[in-house]
């Protein structure tokens, strides 16, 4: 119970002022509360006096006398022992008005719980009437709304199906535009190809000009191509003057050595150099070092000899003896001496010791030092 508490308190309380007040009429004396319950073992004072006269000797009747006053005289001791046989029995009824107090303190708490309780549960009931009124007018509202929802019940389903062509109407319109968009993309898709096929063919038409123009300008090539190509004008010439050159070849190389060289035409209108020695004809390319050395000579002075361009009047000659042997030597020498009069100034370089005195005049060079001088003999 929530009084409980309380009335223990109170007890305690009660208990604790009776204490004080034994301790009063004992005059500040040392009597423990098991003394008190000692004395509260007989009913009338007669009685305790009675026990403690008879019992003197009793460990508990001592200790109670020396708590009172140690040694002094009986009759002092024993009227102590009275009055707080008196205030014992004050105690009892002191516990038991308490006891009584508590009782009523435990009823009026009883009964202040139930009228908290009471109050509490009628302000519920106040709230829950509070509430009750509030539905009531909401169920009436709500009534109100239903009856007007099933007066315009038509105009309802009437507005549903009109909502509802209303969006049939805006999904076609939706779908009606995305055509619409798809079909001017395609539209303008159309127009960038139109554009661009415009602009290719211009573009083609402009490079078939070109072609055109390039087409005429490779015939003129070719056919320049053609003229001055290896079976060209050159060629044609070339074929006309072959029986001179190969007579002049024969002319330089009468007694220099003991082949001939040729030149002619195959099969293929390709020029070809030949070597002819001992009824054996063979190409220039696969002769020996003394043939290729005396057989590029001629054809140089040869060609050199009967060329339309300007022809100056020196020729040089380094170091061509390389691939001759020096017991040729001698028939080189001859070449030369046959050429002499196709130029004014013939300058022969040489290392070789044997040709240093093929020259009319000797040109010696001399390195010293990284520096090199000239000697005229």
């Amino acid at each position: 119970m929530p009084g409980y508490g309380r009335d223990n308190i109170l007890r305690k309380a009660a208990t604790a002022a009776a204490n004080k007040e034994v301790l009063k009429l004992t005059k500040g004396s040392k009597v423990t509360e098991k003394d008190l319950k000692f004395l509260r073992q007989f009913e009338t004072k007669e009685e305790f006096q009675d026990a403690v006269n008879a019992n003197s000797s009793n460990s508990q009747v001592r200790d109670i006398r020396r708590r009172l006053g140690g040694s002094g005289e009986v009759e002092i001791q024993n009227a102590q022992l009275g009055q707080l046989f008196d205030a014992s029995k004050t105690l009892e009824k002191e516990d038991k008005k308490l006891c009584e107090i508590t009782e009523r303190i435990s009823t009026f708490v009883e009964t202040k719980q139930k009228s908290d309780n009471k109050d509490r549960l009628g302000l519920v009931r106040d709230r829950l009437e509070v509430e009750m009124d509030s539905m009531r007018v909401d169920v009436k509202e709500k009534k109100g709304i239903l009856k007007d929802y099933n007066k315009n019940l038509k105009g309802i389903e009437t507005n549903r199906d009109i909502d509802s062509k209303v969006l049939g109407y805006n999904q076609l319109l939706i779908n009606l535009n995305l055509d619409r968009d798809e079909i001017n993309t395609s539209i303008s898709d159309d127009k960038n190809i139109i554009k661009k096929s415009n602009d290719g063919i211009e573009e083609n038409q402009s490079l078939i000009k070109t072609i055109k123009k390039e087409t005429e300008v490779l015939k003129i090539f070719e056919i320049y191509h053609k003229m001055i190509g290896k079976n060209g004008i050159s060629k044609l010439v070339l074929s006309s003057v072959i029986p001179i050159i190969n007579y002049e070849l024969q002319r330089l190389l009468d007694e220099v050595c003991d082949f001939e060289i040729e030149l002619s035409m195959n099969d293929k209108n390709e020029v070809e150099f030949l070597i002819i020695k001992s009824g054996v004809t063979k190409k220039l390319k696969s002769g020996s070092g003394l043939e290729a050395t005396v057989s590029s000579l001629a054809l140089r002075c040869v060609l050199g000899r009967i060329s339309t361009l300007p022809k100056p009047n020196i020729i040089v000659f380094d170091e061509v003896l390389g691939k001759v042997a020096d017991v040729n030597l001698d028939n080189v020498k001859l070449f030369f001496d046959k050429i002499k009069t196709m130029y004014d100034i013939i300058l022969f370089i040489t290392h070789n010791p044997i040709a240093q005195d093929w020259g009319d005049k000797i040109i010696t060079v001399v390195k010293k030092d990284d520096i090199s001088s000239l000697t005229l003999h």
